[in-house]
């Protein structure tokens, strides 16, 4: 290492913090929004659907989510699909049940942005 009175050489200097010395230990996907979330889409009993980043249908969302579902909020001008459930607790366990795949696809799915991170990693 250097002295207080030398500056750090190229050698020496962050030779712990380098990228090819770490490793991921992630063990889940990461599913994060490649875009901003609709800002109206505040409801605490809902999720978000990112339809630009989804292959998957109105009825293959529909029929995934048929036991918990109680309604949606399509915002085609957004490409956003907000679906609703019956409570609050009932999003998060969906949430955190997931990643949700339909048809080996992860589907974008998100909590709303009253309740989202405030970053994503």
């Amino acid at each position: 290492m250097s002295s207080p009175n030398t500056a750090p050489s190229a050698a020496t200097h962050f030779n712990l913090f380098r990228w090819d010395n770490t490793e991921c230990l992630l063990q889940t996907e990461v599913v994060a929004p490649k875009r901003p979330l609709p800002a109206t889409a505040t409801h605490p009993n809902s999720l978000l659907i990112d339809c630009k980043e989804s292959k998957a249908t109105d009825l293959q969302i529909v029929e995934y989510f048929k036991d918990s579902l109680i309604g949606v909020n399509p915002r085609p001008d957004l490409q956003y699909l907000q679906l609703f459930f019956g409570s609050e607790k009932i999003a998060k366990e969906i949430l955190d049940n997931g990643p949700h795949t339909i048809d080996n696809q992860t589907l974008p799915l998100y909590p709303p942005v009253a309740f989202s991170p405030n970053a994503y990693l």
